[in-house]
């Protein structure tokens, strides 16, 4: 990660790429969604939180960066998902979430196969925001979404670290250099 999040970043410093462990803890919160939705009583909130930078411009290529490849997660899932497991795990997408899945949720009681199945109806909805000074903690109004759940990639530094609530956070991905005892805890 200190590849694309170096040591002594300014504000306005480019972020080109994303780091391998952060697209692996995405990929998680995709599974993590799937079998989620295979199980009765989990909550229909979703959220995953990806802290890297306090800094707003920062924060924002952040989340454009996973925008975009989520996008073709979803593309891939809406496209793979629905073949036999033989066939989607081809793709190059279907075969990373196996990966995950055979790694680190083979044995919660959830096959493969249902899995899979539930990709699509559990990834498609999730959604990529900015959480800092400059959209608020209003841009994760849970309340608009009642009947099916903000499922949601929240993507800030200071906003999130301060005491906003993220409801059913599964997966958190944290990169952050700080002198400051009460960022460290």
């Amino acid at each position: 990660a200190d590849a694309c999040f170096p040591k002594g970043q300014k504000s306005d410093s480019v972020v080109k790429d994303i780091p391998p462990s952060l697209i692996h803890a995405i990929q998680c919160y995709l599974v993590v969604n799937a079998i989620m939705d295979l199980r009765r009583g989990t909550p229909k909130h979703r959220s995953m939180l990806v802290n890297v930078s306090h800094f707003t411009l920062i924060q924002d290529q952040v989340k454009d960066i996973i925008y975009f490849l989520l996008s073709g997660y979803q593309q891939d899932i809406r496209n793979y998902s629905s073949l036999s497991p033989k066939e989607a795990l081809k793709n190059t997408t279907l075969a990373a979430l196996h990966d995950v899945y055979t790694k680190h949720y083979s044995e919660v009681g959830v096959g493969w196969g249902d899995v899979q199945a539930a990709l699509a109806a559990a990834t498609l909805p999730i959604e990529v925001r900015s959480v800092n000074q400059k959209s608020g903690p209003a841009s994760l109004n849970y309340a608009l979404y009642k009947e099916n759940g903000l499922r949601v990639i929240a993507v800030g530094g200071n906003s999130l670290a301060r005491g906003l609530t993220l409801e059913g956070l599964c997966v958190s991905y944290f990169y952050r250099t700080t002198q400051m005892y009460d960022a460290l805890l």
